[in-house]
């Protein structure tokens, strides 16, 4: 069904949005790779992006795709592809308590292009797939899928709180 998963695809835009603050925290010539803005980021990316977004895909739209012989392989590439993303972004947590601007920087622009690359196989390859795929009533169910895990991941401040952490964890320019 077309549309269905346009929710992901604005999930993917606050990502994209949010990995590129990082990559201009890190660029800036007095950042020293490890203040409270980029472990606010990596607490981001753990709730917002893996624990929510990846949650709905994971535990709802993946099943689908396993249903389908023609998708089933894909969301297993999907997954391989999230576990690389958390081991990415579990190394920026690592550069950042190890306190080195260079590691930090490293990790950050290896998490972006990795995010990147991911986001573009899914929006523009595989999300198409799966909407030509799916039935108005699995579609249904889908929504009613993503709407419950996301109550259960980010809880009733839902991204704006999230997003509010980023601004107030942001120093002052």
């Amino acid at each position: 069904m077309i549309g269905t998963l346009d929710p992901l695809r604005l999930e993917h835009e606050i990502i994209l949005a949010v990995v590129e603050r990082m990559e201009r925290a890190v660029s800036e010539p007095q950042s020293d790779g490890t203040g409270p803005f980029l472990l606010a980021c990596v607490e981001f990316l753990r709730r917002f992006a893996d624990e929510n977004h990846h949650g709905k895909e994971e535990r709802a739209l993946f099943p689908a795709m396993r249903e389908n012989s023609r998708l089933a392989d894909l969301a297993e590439v999907l997954l391989e592809e999230h576990g690389e993303g958390r081991r990415l972004y579990a190394e920026i947590e690592k550069a950042i308590a190890g306190r080195s601007a260079a590691a930090v920087t490293l990790a950050v622009l290896d998490y972006a292009d990795h995010i990147r690359a991911h986001i573009r196989k899914e929006d523009e390859m595989i999300f198409v797939s799966v909407e030509h795929a799916l039935g108005a009533a699995e579609g249904a169910r889908l929504a009613r899928e993503f709407a419950r895990v996301e109550a259960e991941t980010l809880g009733p401040g839902g991204t704006g709180a999230l997003l509010a952490a980023l601004d107030e964890a942001r120093p002052p320019q």
